[in-house]
């Protein structure tokens, strides 16, 4: 069983000393800067992101897990032609500025 997910804004501070986050508008900012914000997305270790999302196709665990024809749908790519792999941590965390990059 793997360990609860954390909320971005409860990850400790020393888990976050050396790390950047990065907004859509190419701004960055270390991650124990905007921790504390609305905006802002921890990627590192034990993060949704590093244990959900699939590296192999950038596709979400479920997808790999089931079966969509059951339901009359067709098969998502992911599950054609491998297993899924977590794609372990990001190089940096999300943050949006405040810019007018919101899509």
């Amino acid at each position: 069983m793997t360990e609860p997910l954390v909320p971005s804004r409860d990850i400790p501070p020393e888990q976050l000393a050396g790390r950047s986050a990065r907004c859509k508008c190419g701004r960055e900012a270390p991650s124990i800067e905007v921790q504390a914000d609305g905006f802002y997305e921890y990627l590192g270790p034990g993060s949704r992101h590093a244990r959900e999302v699939c590296g192999v196709c950038r596709y979400h665990r479920c997808a790999h897990e089931y079966d969509l024809t059951r339901i009359n749908r067709e098969p998502a790519p992911a599950q054609a032609n491998h297993d899924f792999t977590p794609i372990g941590p990001a190089e940096r965390d999300r943050y949006w500025c405040g810019c007018g990059n919101t899509d």
